[in-house]
């Protein structure tokens, strides 16, 4: 992969495949690798790796908000939830525990908190 990412070395991108691979479960060759020059590019062969899911086709994006909200009113968060819910509550207190209660509860892998 060619830095037109901006990323600052080569280890930056070794990272970056690493992380992709761990995060959809697949693996890219160091061929494929070195034919990514834009996001575009990574997306386009995202998709060509990822195989649609025809059994259910149920939308990802939902099915997410819904196990996220889940696992919030598990969590004691009973506010009124849905997808333009301002989540600032959240950081408030122990902001890693919260996430990582929130991770298990949920069944979902959320970005890491910095």
């Amino acid at each position: 992969m060619t830095n037109t990412l901006g990323l600052d070395d080569d280890l930056d991108t070794v990272e970056l495949v690493q992380n992709v691979e761990e995060a959809f479960g697949i693996e890219i060759t160091n061929v494929e690798g070195e034919h990514i020059y834009t996001v575009g590019e990574l997306y386009d062969l995202l998709l060509s790796k990822i195989p649609a899911n025809e059994t259910d086709r149920k939308c990802a994006s939902a099915t997410t908000f819904y196990r996220l909200r889940r696992g919030l009113r598990k969590l004691g968060f009973h506010t009124i939830l849905n997808p333009s819910t301002d989540l600032h509550f959240l950081e408030t207190g122990r902001v890693r525990a919260k996430f990582k209660e929130l991770e298990r509860e949920a069944g979902v892998r959320l970005p890491p908190v910095t």
